[in-house]
């Protein structure tokens, strides 16, 4: 017996399925066009990446040299800075170029203005020429504090931050409305679905959409980083290992020049004093504190680091830079608390690192580089000084410390803390104490005040460098 005709809708029913599965064949294979498209998209960036970064590290490397010889041949405040100024506004230029942008002169110097942030009047400062103490080489150690490292060093921090903000800036590309379509769907995504309007939507198709919130919010998350203070907990740091004493380092001949940045009189002070049996802790690199005091550029801490490195074996870090001159020696209490160093560069190679400093007192620069260096996902197992102050080798805040000054002053402390930029339990040792020895309020609501009033300057100048730029 012959089967039964199909129906008409069994037949529309088909049809109806036949077109389903086609229209999901059609979208399967939109999927697999932008999948393969963006995974040919990666392919081209890595390749470029190839040939980019190891074309930018040249420029930097070559301009660092350049920048060394600068260093060497204007040994005159003012001069040098002038000329190491036009230098890295010529290098940024051409790690632009890199990019596909045409920087004028301008644009340069602004972006130099921008990745120093708050440093542009320090670096020009004659008093501290050639600030910028990151020293890429480390070439002969007698040169390592001298004139020449400085400048170097400081063309090549700015060449990175240059090349960091460049390829941030890069990663708003893809919000183009116009070349690329994926940002306009992630911008509609969010916005309420009205029924079908033939004349609306024909209207929207002629005109992209507003992306202004999604840009200024990666712009916002892309910015720069400020610049402010960072310490960690203190947890179990152990105390602070030391050579000698202050009134022993400072009856060495050579001690005066070595602060004022002499290289051969740093390691004079070394040889003298290092007792390396002293140092128990167990690390892979040794990281100096790199500053100016007093104007200078203080050589003892890199000369102790590279004496530690060089016997110990361990690898000798000279990337983090104290971004501020804030000139402790001979400084008293209040000055130390207020005067809080801050830190820039990134760590390039270790896991246990050893920090290093001429003298320690209050402990807030040993501080701050620890926990600069410990946001970048390493541990600081231990610090080192050649000599320390009066009970300044207990750098962490004992717990006894801790609650005797927030029972004192439990609003205060607490309040002092943030405007130095960090809470009440980073406090150190040295620090807890003195503020425990204040007898009235009034006294560190002073020092809280004036903290305020010394954040407005540093709080304005990171608002122009993200141009004024409120989180969305």
């Amino acid at each position: 017996m012959a089967e039964p005709e199909t129906t008409y809708d069994e037949k529309a029913r088909q049809l109806n399925i036949l077109r389903q599965k086609a229209a999901e064949a059609e979208r399967q294979a939109a999927e697999l066009e932008k999948e393969l498209q963006r995974e040919r998209k990666v392919a081209l960036e890595y390749r470029k990446n190839l040939t980019r970064h190891p074309t930018c590290e040249k420029i930097i490397n070559r301009y660092v040299l350049i920048s060394a010889g600068v260093g060497l041949l204007f040994p005159f405040p003012g001069i040098d800075v002038a000329a190491l100024t036009g230098l890295q506004i010529k290098m940024i230029d051409s790690l632009a170029e890199q990019f596909g942008r045409n920087y004028t002169e301008a644009e340069a110097r602004h972006t130099l203005t921008a990745l120093t942030g708050g440093l542009a009047a320090p670096l020009a400062a004659p008093a501290v020429a050639s600030a910028a103490v990151v020293v890429p080489l480390v070439g002969p150690l007698v040169s390592i504090a001298a004139r020449p490292g400085f400048a170097a060093a400081s063309t090549r921090i700015v060449g990175h931050l240059a090349l960091e903000r460049l390829e941030r800036e890069e990663k708003l590309a893809p919000l183009d409305p116009y070349k690329h379509p994926e940002a306009v769907a992630i911008a509609t995504t969010a916005q309420p679905i009205d029924p079908p309007n033939p004349e609306i939507d024909s209207a929207k198709a002629k005109t992209p959409p507003d992306l202004t919130p999604q840009i200024a919010k990666r712009a916002y998350e892309i910015r720069m980083p400020e610049l402010h203070v960072h310490r960690s907990p203190w947890g179990d740091f152990p105390d602070v290992i030391v050579q000698t004493t202050v009134k022993n380092l400072r009856s060495l001949a050579a001690y005066d020049k070595a602060k004022r940045g002499v290289g051969e009189a740093a390691f004079e002070v070394i040889q003298e004093l290092f007792k390396p049996e002293k140092i128990q802790f167990d690390f892979d690199t040794v990281v100096p504190v790199m500053q100016f005091d007093r104007a200078y550029p203080n050589a003892l801490p890199i000369a102790y680091a590279i004496a530690l490195a060089k016997h110990f074996e361990s690898d000798l870090d000279l990337e983090i830079l104290q971004a501020n001159v804030v000139s402790h020696t001979a400084a008293d209490a209040e000055t130390r608390i207020l005067g809080q160093p801050v830190y820039i560069g990134k760590l390039q190679r270790g896991s246990r690192i050893l920090i290093v400093d001429d003298v320690i007192t209050f402990g807030s620069t040993l501080a701050n580089l620890r926990g600069w260096i410990e946001t970048q996902g390493v541990t600081v197992v231990g610090a080192t000084t050649l000599a320390a102050g009066i009970g300044a080798t207990k750098l962490a805040l004992p717990e006894s410390i801790h609650d005797r000054l927030l029972e004192q002053f439990p609003v205060q402390a607490e309040t002092l803390a943030k405007e130095l930029g960090f809470i009440a339990d980073c406090f150190t040792n040295r620090e807890a104490r003195f503020l425990c020895g204040l007898k009235q309020e009034i006294d560190i609501e002073r020092l809280v005040a004036t903290a305020h009033e010394m954040n407005l300057p540093r709080q304005r100048a990171n608002s122009l460098e993200r141009g004024n730029l409120d989180p969305p």
